[in-house]
């Protein structure tokens, strides 16, 4: 039986990416079905005109045609409620057992109230608002660019200096909704959510504070639409921890064999919630051959709670005897909020070592055609290889930050190139590669 599941989900999936492919190839709509807001509306899916498949393994409901609200179901009849006014399509694929789609498109009306949450901030950072099923509307990762992934959602920045931002939804769906604030330029903000039912003001709440660059205020909004009445509930503002690590780098100079402890201090930066459930956790410390896996370097302690203040923890670095070289990892440092700040660790034996030339076989070549050379097998046991200097025995040379080259010979050549590596301590290493360069 959970196999069973399996492979219908995964059926899932497969059609959910062909029907975003097949966007442009939809065959006409069904009669349209109409409902009413705030009631679960019945549609069958055998009467979209599909090219008859048997046997069916399932159906993918698409609820509002973009991709994204989908679920999936065995039977051909599926239920779904809207909590708004709506007039648009419903897209629907039948899938066989071979996982193959057809699919379409059913034409809903839905009648009532136009339902909208309108979120609007004043001053204090940007405003980011979650669907029920974690789509953003808001200001995006990337500067200066919005997204609008709620379903006929808008978002806009009021004043040139965004000092004013406001988001507007239509309630297709209810749930828990999300505005979060992001701290930019820090100092007061003001967060005012307002439903309207049909242009009617009808639940209006307004969060005011102050937030610190980087800080994070979430807000729970449960909105629906029971027996047709816009129903909005907004929790308590909640503020994100901050965390503060010390050292921002480690930097051991060690000698192979050996155990370093590395005391590593937390503090909770913006003095609003404590941190809950701080974990730490290493990765590998990565070196050309004696890698020191996370799971050797351990915490003591680990996964504690800190309420105010700066919690010591002790960092254990096992050093494997073989070590010689430079090994490079990153220490997380994380709370139950999802916070998180990292560690970049660099551990070294002492001196430096010279970088290492890896046999280049023979290259041979036509006049006028351009040769590949590959220095790639070239390394540095404690850095890494930084610059590649070509000499080429027609009297040029080339200086190459790259370790893959090319270079075309006006004659017939047969002798020797020269490489020189450079590492990142300044050292080098040569060798020569035999070429043979032939007339056409």
């Amino acid at each position: 039986m959970l196999e069973r599941k399996s492979q219908l989900w995964a059926w899932a999936a497969t059609a959910l990416m062909m029907a975003v492919v097949l966007w442009g190839a939809c065959p006409a709509s069904a009669a349209t079905y109409n409902g009413t807001v705030g009631k679960p509306l019945a549609i069958d899916a055998r009467m979209v005109p599909f090219v008859k498949m048997v046997p069916t393994a399932g159906y993918y409901w698409d609820w509002f045609a973009d991709g994204r609200s989908a679920t999936f179901t065995t039977n051909p009849i599926a239920e779904h409620t809207w909590y708004s006014a709506f007039s648009g399509n419903v897209r629907v694929g039948v899938l066989d057992t071979d996982s193959q789609l057809d699919w379409g498109l059913i034409s809903v009306n839905i009648t009532g109230p136009k339902n909208l949450i309108t979120v609007t901030l004043k001053s204090g950072g940007d405003l980011h608002v979650y669907g029920a099923q974690g789509r953003h509307t808001g200001a995006s990762s990337q500067a200066g660019v919005l997204e609008r992934q709620i379903p006929d959602s808008s978002f806009a920045v009021l004043d040139a200096d965004g000092g004013s931002q406001v988001a507007t939804f239509p309630l297709y769906m209810a749930g828990t909704y999300q505005a979060r604030v992001v701290g930019t330029s820090g100092g007061p903000f003001e967060l005012v959510v307002c439903g309207t039912k049909d242009g009617k003001a009808v639940v209006t709440r307004t969060v005011t504070g102050d937030i610190c660059p980087g800080e994070v205020m979430t807000l729970d909004l449960t909105a629906d639409c029971p027996a047709g009445a816009l129903g909005v509930t907004c929790g308590n503002p909640a503020y994100c921890p901050g965390i503060a690590v010390e050292p921002a780098e480690i930097n051991l100079v060690v000698q192979p064999g050996s155990v370093y402890t590395v005391p590593i201090a937390i503090q909770e930066t913006f003095g609003r919630a404590p941190l809950k459930a701080v974990h730490l956790a290493c990765g590998d410390i990565v070196h050309s051959v004696n890698t020191i896996p996370g799971g050797d370097v351990c915490f003591t302690p680990n996964d504690f709670d800190m309420t105010d203040g700066r919690q010591t923890v002790v960092a254990v670095i096992p050093v494997p005897q073989a070590f010689t070289g430079l090994g490079k990892g990153k220490i997380t440092v994380e709370c139950a909020g999802g916070t998180q700040q990292t560690i970049d660790i660099t551990i070294r034996t002492p001196g430096s070592n010279p970088p290492h030339c890896v046999g280049i076989p023979p290259v041979t070549g036509i006049v006028g055609e351009p040769a590949t050379f590959d220095a790639s097998g070239c390394y540095d046991r404690d850095g890494r290889v930084t610059a590649y200097f070509w000499e080429w025995g027609d009297g040029t040379a080339d200086f190459y930050s790259g370790p893959v080259i090319t270079h075309t010979w006006a004659a017939p050549f047969t002798g020797q190139v020269r490489l020189v590596i450079f590492d990142d301590s300044d050292q080098c290493a040569d060798m020569y590669v035999d070429v043979t360069i032939t007339d056409p």
